[in-house]
């Protein structure tokens, strides 16, 4: 007879593949950002900052610029919806893996170390 699945076995490989997705999302931020986001009032960057998640949709963007997208020509406000829109569905797989976890009765200390072993506390920001 099988083994059950322990949490951590459900729980790895979907943490693992938002975590990539993560990365790749913030590599297309780090790109709009060097374009498009204009340096708030504070002086701050936010092209380079460690808050690139929180910062994805509230930060001023520079007018009139536009980017290669696809083949397509955008504005940066569309750039930055599409960045939204990858974002938003990378959140709702992380929800789900905290729900399963929940579910399977992880510990919420193991979660909290599962999400800082794959880097994914940026998502607490978002």
């Amino acid at each position: 007879m099988a083994q059950p699945v322990t949490p951590l076995e459900l729980l790895e490989p979907p943490l693992r593949s938002i975590a990539a997705d993560t990365s790749v999302l913030e590599m297309s931020y780090r790109s709009f950002a060097g374009a498009c986001v204009a340096s708030s009032v504070d002086g701050r960057d936010h092209g380079s900052s460690d808050d690139w998640l929180a910062t994805l949709k509230t930060a001023a963007l520079r007018p009139g610029v536009t980017l290669r997208q696809g083949g397509l020509t955008v504005g940066c406000e569309a750039a930055r919806q599409s960045l939204v829109a990858r974002a938003g569905a990378l959140k709702s797989l992380l929800d789900a893996a905290a729900s399963t976890a929940r579910a399977s009765g992880l510990p919420e200390a193991e979660w909290r170390r599962l999400v800082a072993v794959h880097e994914l506390g940026v998502w607490d920001r978002y």
